[in-house]
């Protein structure tokens, strides 16, 4: 028996498979995922990954959403919630039309997941691919089609599990579904505080003790992360004496073979799908486009502002100025010392 494939829009065909006995119901999944291989297959009505030049509409989003929520996720053991289905709807929505939303979900909905979801689709099917292009200055259409989407959160952990849970599940099931061909990518962004400084850790190194060394040591491999959270040993004196500072010193004698400098060279570049970072460099990244510096995060397409409670706190600490206890007697103090013309013009500073 021989079996073949026909692509009826193109009108091309291929082999499939030759053997004695004829195909039975255990061989169709396997001929099926042989049949998305060839090189005649098209895109499925699934896939939502689009070339250059090709984009999917918010009606086939909406479609290719349908079955990953329907039949793709129960197939994982992943229940069949509608609030959640509702909610990524929505989010596919305002992101296909551009817009700002404001959603509120109760705990177990499965947030996360859905806004993760719409966004991937969102991104694969290049449904914003149009307006970006010629948007940002210097930058290429090339570019401006591949925009990350930008993730803001508050807390840590929940960083953590989009990085190391969500998106790598996600971007399983949806590969092996076929919804994309090429697995989600994402990256975490941190301050630079957070970073190992080369030139720091071997000058520290030089006069610590034995017993500080041999922490201190694995962190010289080339290979070693330079993301200081992984370091379970540092203590905090450590991390205050290793880390990245201010600005890089361009006479810097590691600074060509500098891991920090690398590291944040990749993590600029368009080849991740999604980047996670917290509220305040999301914050500080808005100020630097503000003031005409370079962006710390790059030209992105759409943000989501998960944990957005606390995001107006957030706002408040890179604005305003706070005022602590002992802040209070320099600045009494200070109110004393002032020369007033009248003593009715005057301040007066009660003491509790």
């Amino acid at each position: 028996y021989s079996y073949r494939a026909y692509n009826l829009k193109t009108n091309r065909s291929a082999l499939i498979t030759r053997r004695k006995n004829q195909l039975d119901d255990d061989d169709y999944e396997k001929v099926a995922a042989k049949i998305r291989e060839l090189p005649i297959a098209g895109p499925g009505c699934i896939q939502a990954d689009c070339g250059p030049g090709n984009k999917l509409s918010q009606e086939q989003l909406a479609g290719i959403m349908e079955h990953v929520f329907r039949e793709l996720l129960p197939d994982k053991g992943y229940k069949i919630r509608e609030g959640q289905i509702r909610l990524a709807a929505h989010v596919l929505e305002c992101l296909c039309h551009r817009n700002i939303t404001l959603a509120e979900a109760e705990v177990g909905v499965g947030k996360t997941l859905a806004y993760l979801t719409a966004a991937a689709l969102v991104k694969r099917g290049r449904a914003n691919d149009f307006w970006f292009r010629g948007r940002f200055k210097g930058q290429s259409w090339a570019d401006s089609a591949r925009l990350p989407v930008v993730v803001s959160t508050s807390s840590i952990a929940l960083q953590n599990a989009i990085l190391g849970e969500y998106i790598p599940t996600l971007s399983s099931i949806l590969l092996e579904g076929g919804v994309i061909r090429e697995p989600l990518t994402c990256v975490l962004r941190k301050g630079r505080e957070h970073y190992l400084c080369e030139r720091r850790l071997r000058t520290f190194l030089a006069d610590a003790d034995e017993t500080t060394q041999q922490v201190l040591l694995p962190l010289l491999g080339r290979t070693a992360s330079i993301d200081l959270a992984d370091a379970a040993q540092l203590t905090p004196y450590m991390t205050r004496r290793i880390n990245v500072t201010g600005r890089c010193d361009y006479n810097c004698s590691y600074r060509e073979r500098c891991r920090h400098r690398w590291h944040t060279k990749q993590m600029k570049s368009n080849a991740f799908d999604f980047q996670i970072c917290n509220h305040q460099l999301l914050l500080a990244d808005t100020f630097h486009r503000r003031d005409g510096h370079t962006p710390l995060i790059p030209h992105y397409q759409a943000v989501v502002i998960d944990e957005s409670h606390k995001f107006l706190a957030a706002a408040r600490q890179m604005y305003g100025v706070e005022l602590a206890g002992t802040d209070i007697f320099p600045v009494t103090e200070d109110i004393r010392n002032l020369a007033f013309k009248s003593s009715e013009g005057g301040v007066k500073v009660r003491r509790d």
